[in-house]
């Protein structure tokens, strides 16, 4: 969100001698550092009428429309709409905890998974693009475990919880202390942990590893219960 305020406070604020120079800065910057947040934030709606203000800014100081800029705009466009492509074909959809009860009860011997994220969260999006979508995509995990994503921006939302009762993700953010997101924790069919829990996401060198440990951990306690 602040990235986007400031990349739109820059655009606007191009003077008429570097107006083309700033421009192509601008339209580096927002798609290296903003569009991934602008994602799940806004519609693409909102970046047609972003560029739009950068041409008005441009048509004002220049008293015209230079070429330059419909080639660059175009050229824009494509980037922001194939990126979005790209992105959106890489990252399956997470089913959202709504009745982990059902789920408990229809396959006890699976683990639990709850992702904890949030539509703000610029480290949810890496952990999306870089692993969890790679790893839903693969179903490497599909007969030993299921994800479930639970909203930490959402504290309100409903779910029933393993004993049927309803509860808030409030409740859920409370009795597993999730501070920050990502969080991941790996629960068995009763609600308790079974393997170590993942807070945060700096790099993707060994997040794999970790996520693959904290499963395999997690059907191992499973069965070991059940035999």
């Amino acid at each position: 969100m602040i990235h986007w305020r400031k990349s739109v406070s820059t655009a606007l604020d191009m003077d008429s001698d570097n107006s083309n120079t700033n421009f192509v800065a601008f339209c580096l910057t927002f798609w290296s550092y903003d569009v991934q947040s602008f994602f799940h934030l806004y519609s693409n709606i909102m970046k047609y009428l972003l560029t739009f203000l950068c041409r008005l800014r441009l048509s004002w100081t220049r008293g015209q429309l230079p070429k330059q800029f419909l080639i660059l705009g175009v050229l824009t466009l494509v980037i922001l709409i194939s990126r979005t492509h790209q992105i959106s074909a890489r990252i399956p959809e997470m089913s959202v905890a709504t009745d982990l009860k059902s789920f408990a009860d229809q396959f006890p011997d699976k683990v639990v998974v709850l992702y904890f994220t949030a539509e703000y969260c610029m480290y949810c999006q890496a952990l999306d693009r870089e692993v969890l979508g790679p790893v839903l995509r693969s179903q490497d995990y599909e007969a030993i475990s299921q994800f479930f994503r639970v909203q930490h921006d959402e504290p309100e939302t409903k779910l029933t919880d393993f004993d049927g009762k309803k509860i808030s993700n409030r409740d859920l953010i409370q009795r597993y202390q999730v501070d920050v997101t990502p969080t991941i924790i790996f629960l068995g069919p009763d609600g308790r942990e079974v393997a170590s829990s993942i807070v945060g996401f700096l790099t993707v060198d060994f997040y794999g590893a970790y996520l693959d440990q904290s499963i395999q951990d997690g059907r191992t306690h499973l069965l070991s219960k059940t035999n």
